[in-house]
């Protein structure tokens, strides 16, 4: 009625899109350090914003935002978009609440639990191998299937799908992609040198019941809250009683299963359980 003209663009699945419907994403350290390759978003394409991997000394990354000053629209890694015009995400930058204790180990351990604000917090839970949290843990929502243990599409080296990968990727480490910087989730010899040469005490920190884990090296330590985990019939079970810490490192003997922290007040040690189930993150760094 008042003139305008209406673009609509037109191509087929084998046609390269052309320029005029190709929008470019690219990342703004905004004070940070590091290089990130822009991203190539076509149109009505659905693409990944990505994790930020830039580092600034003393700060985690939280977000995107389309402003630098954290006023604009918000995205985290991971999130997927259509994008409609080239556009500039800014990393957003705070200060952690957490701290990297030094046990006198092969790597230093958090102070807290992933989505904790204290060390005595349970924290989130996640399937192996998975980077959010959700209200049920089982083979039917896990990521890395297709409804069934015996129907996986990662990390194995037999049946449905085989890629023969044994350690987490970077991007399916949920504490590489949360805290940034060098953090990731422990491998299954890291935990068991934390259980071999560190002693364990059972004890209460604010309310909460759970180890005491002091270096024979020095007199630093860390509290490993008793966490319980979800299990496949959606129930959270054994809290205050017993402890489950995911490793990065998946059985080869099991595909199905993972090798994680298992601790009761009267002992601790590394095993394996089903990958779909909910446990907690203790992180590492170097």
């Amino acid at each position: 009625a008042d003139g305008t003209v209406i673009k609509i663009a037109k191509a087929s699945e084998e046609e390269q899109p052309n320029s005029e419907f190709m929008f470019i994403v690219t990342y703004d350290a905004n004070g940070g350090v590091g290089t990130m390759k822009p991203d190539t978003f076509y149109y009505g394409k659905i693409g990944e914003i990505k994790f930020c991997t830039f580092t600034k000394e003393g700060y985690c990354c939280t977000e995107w935002n389309t402003n630098p000053n954290g006023t604009g629209a918000s995205y985290q890694g991971g999130y997927s978009l259509i994008v409609d015009r080239n556009i500039v995400l800014y990393a957003q930058w705070s200060k952690p609440i957490w701290s990297a204790v030094d046990l006198g180990l092969s790597v230093k351990w958090a102070s807290m639990n992933i989505g904790a604000t204290k060390p005595e917090d349970l924290g989130d839970y996640f399937a192996w191998g998975e980077i959010t949290t959700k209200t049920l843990y089982s083979w039917a929502t896990y990521k890395w299937c297709r409804g069934s243990s015996s129907t996986l599409t990662k990390y194995t080296n037999s049946g449905y799908i085989i890629d023969n990968k044994t350690i987490l990727e970077t991007r399916d480490d949920v504490a590489s992609l949360n805290w940034g910087g060098s953090w990731r989730i422990p491998t299954d010899i890291e935990m068991t040198e934390l259980c071999e040469k560190c002693t364990w005490h059972w004890t209460t920190q604010n309310g909460m019941e759970g180890y005491k884990v002091t270096s024979k090296k020095n007199s630093n330590s860390i509290f490993l809250p008793a966490t319980g985990y979800h299990n496949s019939e959606n129930n959270l079970v054994s809290v205050g009683s017993s402890g489950y810490y995911w490793t990065s490192v998946c059985s080869t003997t099991y595909q199905s299963s993972a090798y994680r922290l298992r601790f009761l007040s009267n002992v601790f040690g590394v095993d394996i359980n089903n990958r779909c189930h909910g446990m907690s993150i203790r992180p590492v760094c170097p």
